[in-house]
Order: C-alpha cells, then sequence, then structure tokens
C-alpha cells in the first residue's frame, strides 16, 4: 500500500499520536516526546480549533510521520520514523501551506528541529535560517537527589494529597506574570488536568504555613521510554531563593522513579545548572518568511 497523507482528528486520533511519539522517540529533542506532546493538547493557549491542520502520514494504516505545530500556527514539529526521511520535503510544503501564521500579507513559520547536520542542509537549502539553538537538558538520576530541608511549617504535598485549583492558579499567574492576579475560574486549570496523561500523584507543590501554595511542579511520565518530564516549575516571587523550586523538583523526580524513569527533562538556565542537569543535545529554531 502507498503512503497516504491526512489531516488530524484530535478527538480520534490523540492516542494513535502520542502512541506514534512513544515509539519513535528522540531522546535529544524535547519537542519530539510524547508529554510535550500531550502537555500542549491542555495548554491554556493551544489553539485546537486549529489542531485539524496536523498532518498525518501513514503507510498500511501506521503512522510513519507527522507535522504538528506546538501551540499554535506559526510553528511545526516534525517527527519521522526512521527510513521515510524521504518524506521530509512533503511534509516542509504541508507545513508551510497549513502550519505557517499569515500576519501582514506574510506567511511566517518556525521550525523546531533536531540539531542533525542533514536536517540543518535541509531546511537551509530551502530557505530557513537558524532564529536561535537551545541545550536540551536533562537530570540524570545516576547522581543522586539533593536532599532539600523546608523552612519550618512548609511541606511537601502532591495533588492526590490536596488539590486546590485557585491556588496552583495564584501561585503559577504568579510566577510567570508581572499582570494582577485575577481568578477566572476553576475551568482553565482542571482542563489542563483532564489530559490522560496528566499525574495528579507527580504534581508536587510546597505550600505554606497559612495554607498557600507557594511553587508547584508539573510532572509528566513516559514510563515505556524511561524518562520524566517537568512542565511547569513556578514559584511565587516572594518566596524565591528559598530552596523550594529544588525541593518541589527532586521530590517528584523521585516519586517518577517508581515508574521506571532514570532521567528528567528540564528547563535550561543558571537553576538547572546548579542543580545538576546535563546538557545531551540542541534544538535549533528555524525561520523563514
Amino acid at each position: 500500500m502507498s503512503i497516504r497523507m491526512r489531516k488530524y482528528q484530535m478527538l480520534s486520533d490523540f492516542e494513535k499520536v502520542s502512541l506514534f511519539y512513544v515509539e519513535n522517540y528522540i531522546k535529544s529533542n524535547v519537542y519530539q516526546t510524547q508529554p510535550c506532546f500531550a502537555f500542549s493538547h491542555t495548554h491554556g493557549n493551544f489553539d485546537c480549533k486549529k489542531a485539524h491542520r496536523f498532518g498525518i502520514w501513514e503507510e498500511n494504516w501506521q503512522i510513519v510521520a507527522t507535522a504538528c505545530f506546538e501551540i499554535g500556527l506559526g510553528s511545526y514539529i516534525p517527527l519521522i520514523k526512521k527510513g521515510y526521511e524521504f518524506l521530509l520535503t512533503e511534509m516542509l510544503n504541508y507545513a508551510e501551506r497549513e502550519l505557517s501564521e499569515y500576519v501582514d500579507g506574510r506567511n511566517f513559520l518556525e521550525i523546531l528541529s533536531i540539531d542533525k547536520q542533514s536536517y540543518n542542509d535541509f531546511y537551509r537549502k530551502n530557505g530557513y535560517n537558524i532564529k536561535h539553538s537551545n541545550p536540551v537538558m536533562i537530570y540524570p538520576y545516576d547522581i543522586g537527589f539533593v536532599e532539600c530541608v523546608l523552612p519550618e511549617g512548609f511541606q511537601i504535598i502532591s495533588l492526590e494529597d490536596e488539590n486546590d485549583v485557585e491556588k496552583i492558579d495564584r501561585c503559577l499567574w504568579t510566577s510567570f506574570s508581572q499582570k494582577p492576579y485575577i481568578f477566572n475560574g476553576n475551568d482553565e486549570r482542571l482542563f489542563k488536568q483532564s489530559s490522560p496523561n496528566f499525574r495528579k500523584d507527580l504534581s508536587t507543590v510546597v505550600k505554606a504555613p497559612n495554607g498557600e501554595y507557594v511553587c508547584y511542579a508539573g510532572m509528566w511520565i513516559d514510563e515505556k521510554n524511561g524518562f520524566a518530564y517537568l512542565e511547569p516549575l513556578g514559584t511565587i516571587p516572594q518566596y524565591r531563593k528559598m530552596g523550594f523550586a529544588k525541593a518541589a523538583l527532586m521530590a517528584a523526580m523521585k516519586k517518577t522513579m517508581f515508574y521506571g524513569a532514570k532521567y528528567c527533562y528540564c528547563g535550561v538556565g543558571a537553576f538547572y545548572n546548579a542543580i545538576g542537569c546535563k546538557q545531551i543535545g540542541i534544538t535549533n529554531t528555524w525561520h523563514k518568511v
């Protein structure tokens, strides 16, 4: 049977594409992991109304390649089963047509790709330039975990112990936004927790003596490939520099060991370098107008 291309149907294809990500896992590109794919689907900014534009290539009814965006139009994450690299040109043409963003009379597209010579040559040949490169960072569990002692009255809990979505919302909003906090109801946070891959037991909170959630570490896992994925990690500004982020992250990672994880994908920056994260690769963001 020849290869056929079709568009993504989110309600019926999510599990199929998730399995494709698991079976074709590439360690050096965090964007090409099932936890990243799953997390994006319940992100508050995910453009679900445009997800039908994702492309799926199949042979004998089995997926061999996918073209997805991360959060919305303007980005392209290619994933190709080994041996099907000949689809690169067709996939790029599709992404430029279906996944690019149209602004002021021009189309923009960014490609999130592994740093590999053959891919780099291909994208340059097609008129793309590297906008920026990011290291892919993991915390390897074989180095052990830092023991963290919290100030008196603070405690580490999971969302199985207590799941106050308004406190989670306040914690993460305050951690990442400069705007005054306004609670807009429980729906957005409950929607994030509705993912079939969301784990309350792995989601970890530092709770203050007054009951406030001062730090939140979201944790996802790919049990088959033996790794965890941190997203998000946030601490309320007035509680930073007190070791809470490190404590929450260490506690969350320890829990994933029981499900076979041997390392965790983490963020980039001085904090992650200081706790022992190691670089295992580079992802390039290619840009073209």
